[in-house]
């Protein structure tokens, strides 16, 4: 059993590195800017640190993807996870307006995150997120992951 916990867990961290790496080539080269893609983060200025980041991934998978929404331990409990994940529905309602291609329009967005986030799972809710599945982390008892999914339709003003 803990060489299969080892192995998740570097999995879990090669993964998470992926994109990291190359924040720019990633998130807001040109094709991903085209689709909508973005990377914020969210600095305290009176400290001159970065305190929070969050990305809007059009370039991984079939519908793009709320990705990297991370805070601070320091930070949480102060709405910033919540302001991140409205700017980026703004964003999509943004792009969705602007946008003259129709295949570039986002109609939904997906997130998917765990029960070890355990303030996630209700902000999403109550930023409009419906729950589509939930798979059981088989070696992990009482993990699951959990996606998500928001409806991003909105009429496109002339």
């Amino acid at each position: 059993m803990a060489i299969i916990n080892h192995l998740f867990m570097k999995f879990c961290k090669d993964s998470l590195n992926d994109d990291l790496k190359d924040i720019a080539g990633h998130y807001q080269n040109p094709e991903a800017v085209k689709k909508g893609g973005q990377f914020w983060v969210v600095e305290d200025v009176d400290r001159d640190r970065i305190i929070a980041c969050g990305a809007l991934d059009t370039t991984s998978g079939s519908k793009p993807e709320i990705r990297r929404i991370c805070v601070h331990p320091s930070y949480r409990r102060l709405g910033i996870g919540h302001l991140l994940v409205n700017n980026l529905i703004t964003h999509t309602i943004k792009h969705n307006a602007r946008c003259t291609e129709p295949e570039l329009r986002m109609s939904d967005i997906v997130v998917s995150t765990s029960t070890l986030q355990p303030g996630a799972i209700p902000m999403y809710l109550r930023l409009g997120w419906v729950i589509e599945k939930e798979i059981a982390v088989w070696h992990i008892r009482g993990v699951f992951v959990v996606n998500m999914r928001r409806n991003m339709h909105v009429e496109r003003s002339s």
